[in-house]
């Protein structure tokens, strides 16, 4: 189980936050956030190396994950957070900061569980922000006043052959042995994966593996963001 600490605030207002990260990202949250009248915050922290067990059940107001690590990882991330939400019957706003497309966590999302008649609370706002815009975007989606669309908004399906081939990478199946399994060359593999990997992230096969993600899907929620 994922190491929970609470912070409680000076300000009475019943409002509830839970921040899901590994430490990096939580001091300067707190900062930023505890002083819009959040009277509970709680703080999953992650182990340094990214692999989380089971969250709790999501009984707050508003959660808010910071996002990074191998693409594996993320996805593991992903796929505890949608159960414990599940398990809570979770309605607030999920919140990630990622700089990997909105179609390309849209996928993962839905790879990890979430159902496609669901998702209209969960959104995604670029990791590099200024402090002060970070602080303007996180408080108009936990109020309900933000102007953004959640990752759903506009669907994105993969075709099954590419569903299997992402999620192949995200499992870590060697280009060789999917060949294999599929019954076809390592170059059609090859091939695939390049496919997939630039329509969802635009970046080689390698960075997606890594979680690194390119400036040109980071900010495309940038100006809607700012203050």
């Amino acid at each position: 189980m994922n190491e929970i600490v609470k912070i409680q605030s000076s300000h009475p207002s019943g409002r509830r936050l839970c921040i899901i990260d590994d430490c990096n990202f939580f001091s300067l949250a707190v900062k930023e956030l505890s002083g819009a009248k959040y009277d509970d915050i709680a703080h999953i922290r992650l182990p340094v190396a990214g692999k989380c067990g089971l969250f709790p059940e999501m009984h707050y107001d508003a959660v808010i994950i910071n996002l990074h690590y191998s693409i594996s990882i993320q996805f593991s991330i992903l796929r505890s957070l949608l159960r414990s939400c599940v398990r809570g019957k979770f309605k607030g706003p999920v919140i990630i900061l990622t700089d990997m497309s909105a179609n390309c966590i849209q996928v993962l999302l839905r790879l990890a569980g979430l159902p496609y008649v669901s998702g209209d609370n969960f959104y995604a706002i670029p990791s590099r922000l200024s402090p002060q815009q970070m602080k303007c975007a996180l408080q108009d989606i936990i109020t309900g006043s933000t102007e953004l669309k959640p990752v759903t908004a506009q669907a994105f399906n993969l075709t099954p052959l590419r569903r299997a081939s992402l999620m192949a990478m995200i499992e870590g199946v060697p280009e060789k042995q999917q060949a294999r399994n599929q019954n076809c060359q390592i170059k059609s593999v090859y091939n695939l994966r390049h496919v997939v990997i630039q329509n969802l992230a635009g970046v080689s096969q390698h960075a997606f593996l890594c979680g690194a993600f390119t400036h040109r899907f980071s900010h495309y929620q940038e100006n809607m963001a700012a203050c």
